[in-house]
């Protein structure tokens, strides 16, 4: 008897909890194949390089992933929340994405690069009228913008060239070790976040240490009907060896789409500045990359045309700038809520030595030796694919 009391008690308490909690597996998988086509030139000698390859892809739609997400109700408008996500290459089933710069501390400042489980997000987070505290691994807010305002959402052989010229930031779309703190919903309309990444490296007293993965960033817009506009800033420590240099990513970006019912219009804006300080007796070093992007995506049927135009173009001294642009466009068959078939052509031209790909599997191409201005390179990418999410 008294044990039928106890299991009875404890189912009571389990369905108690229940009721004010919940918990939900998610994902997606995304496959398709992939072609890639490029030519660089040697301006002076007038040689040239051909490459091409077929690869089958993954994320060319939307990213392959795999998830947890729960909430419990605290009562008094509190609510706890954890989200573990991770990526997944479905042609060979291994992670997605790295762990990227400060994750599990950076030894001499050298950024760890090693897969994670749950890479994309891995955060837990407490809620309420004032806003929501989430503490983990998480989006950065600049990234936020890149793929909110970007037709292609950041995603296969479209990406926007304003994301792929994140050379060398680890944490240029993810943070780990990060606070962030997010205003409330109900702010007529405005939103915003401010994230602190933290470096984890061990100070010891009278020795120089180091700040790499040390980031702060943040983030502010707002949306109402057919508008959304959004403003961020980031600023990253990718590299810091005290005594000999350090690095850092410092990136500023303005988006915003309109909705006309017919079409849907993007724009963008972006600098992402490298600066490199040397505590040694050499000059410091600085680059600029300024970009834009305008695009637009237009419903047809059950489908969606998706189309872009970017640029990126570095500032140097005393050579031309380099520069890239880039076409994509494509259209996405929506088979149901959960299924879609896509494809997508895009177009990449470099000169002046510039050196931007198509990223993951792309990223074998256009080798063109950066800062060479006696060469140019144009590359064409093309995805196919299915996307099923759940």
């Amino acid at each position: 008897m008294k044990k039928s009391i106890v299991a009875l008690s404890a189912l009571t308490v389990a369905g108690l909890a229940s009721a004010q909690s919940s918990v939900r597996l998610f994902g997606a998988l995304d496959a398709g194949v992939s072609y890639y086509d490029a030519k660089t030139t040697n301006l002076t000698t007038g040689a040239s390089t051909k490459q091409s390859s077929w690869r089958q892809s993954s994320s060319g739609y939307n990213s392959s992933r795999l998830g947890f997400l729960g909430t419990e109700d605290l009562g008094g408008g509190l609510a706890a929340g954890f989200w573990l996500e991770m990526g997944l290459n479905n042609d060979t089933g291994d992670a997605g994405q790295a762990a990227g710069v400060g994750s599990g501390g950076s030894t001499a400042g050298v950024p760890n690069t090693g897969p994670a489980l749950f890479n994309r997000r891995s955060t837990v987070s407490l809620s309420g009228p004032l806003g929501e505290v989430r503490l983990g691994r998480d989006y950065t807010p600049s990234f936020w913008n890149d793929t909110v305002f970007d037709p292609f959402g950041t995603n296969g052989v479209g990406t926007n060239l304003l994301t792929s010229a994140h050379t060398g930031d680890l944490n240029s779309i993810r943070t780990s070790n990060s606070v962030g703190y997010f205003l409330p919903a109900d702010l007529g309309g405005f939103y915003g976040q401010f994230q602190y990444g933290i470096s984890e490296n061990v100070k010891t007293t009278g020795v120089a240490s180091s700040d790499a993965g040390r980031g702060i960033a943040g983030r502010l817009g707002y949306t109402n009907g057919p508008v959304n506009v959004a403003l961020a800033y980031g600023q990253s420590t990718v590299l810091d060896i005290p005594a000999v240099s350090q690095s850092k990513v410092t990136t500023a970006n303005l988006g915003a789409h309109y909705d006309f019912g017919i079409i849907k219009a993007f724009v963008q804006l972006s600098q992402i500045k490298y600066t490199t300080d040397f505590n040694t007796p050499q000059a410091g070093t600085e680059l600029k990359r300024n970009g834009y992007l305008i695009g637009l995506t237009a419903p047809v049927g059950p489908g969606v045309i998706r189309a872009s135009y970017t640029v990126a173009k570095d500032s140097l001294s005393g050579v031309p700038d380099p520069e890239a642009s880039k076409l994509s466009i494509g259209y996405v068959h929506n088979l149901s809520k959960r299924t879609a078939l896509y494809a997508t052509a895009s177009r990449i031209n470099n000169k002046n030595g510039q050196r931007v790909n198509f990223g993951g599997a792309g990223t074998a191409f256009l080798t063109t030796t950066p800062g060479n201005i006696q060469s140019a390179g144009v590359a064409n990418g093309y995805d196919m694919g299915i996307r099923h999410a759940f």
